[in-house]
């Protein structure tokens, strides 16, 4: 099954240093806006088991803001950059009845051309870096709700 549409992703990154009476603080925000297109595959390898994959590429505007503070005194920046997210979710998934489903999975994402805090901290400006990859188990249940007379 093909997949397309709008997504909004936020990517948020905070260093802070203190040293003696020095406090420094960078706060970073990503705010990814664009259109996804994706494709979601399940193999059935057994009459209540399958498998799933669900592949799906972001093109997005990037609005980066960057807060940093030195002993209480504080520069913002901003910066408009196109980034781009992909994300890999797989899972095998357990149908005990035909409407209810138990999964489990694991999710990779890549984000490209964005900002983080420790790559702005010398000059206060939003710095683009190149690739950020990060991973994360998931699980969950599903109860599709099905409309009836369509």
């Amino acid at each position: 099954m093909w997949l397309a549409g709008f997504r909004f992703s936020h990517l948020e990154d905070v260093l802070t240093l203190e040293s003696g009476s020095t406090d420094l603080n960078v706060a970073t925000n990503n705010n990814l806006y664009g259109g996804q297109v994706g494709a979601k595959s399940d193999w059935r390898f057994a009459p209540r088991w399958r498998v799933s994959a669900v592949p799906k590429f972001l093109l997005a505007g990037n609005a980066i803001t960057n807060t940093s503070t030195l002993d209480g005194t504080g520069v913002y920046s901003s910066l408009g950059v196109f980034s781009w997210l992909g994300s890999v979710d797989t899972g095998i998934n357990w149908d005990p009845t035909e409407r209810w489903s138990l999964w489990m999975g694991y999710r990779v994402v890549g984000v490209g051309n964005i900002s983080q805090a420790d790559q702005s901290v010398a000059d206060g400006h939003p710095a683009k870096c190149e690739c950020t990859l990060g991973h994360r188990r998931r699980i969950g249940i599903d109860h599709p709700r099905r409309l009836r007379g369509l």
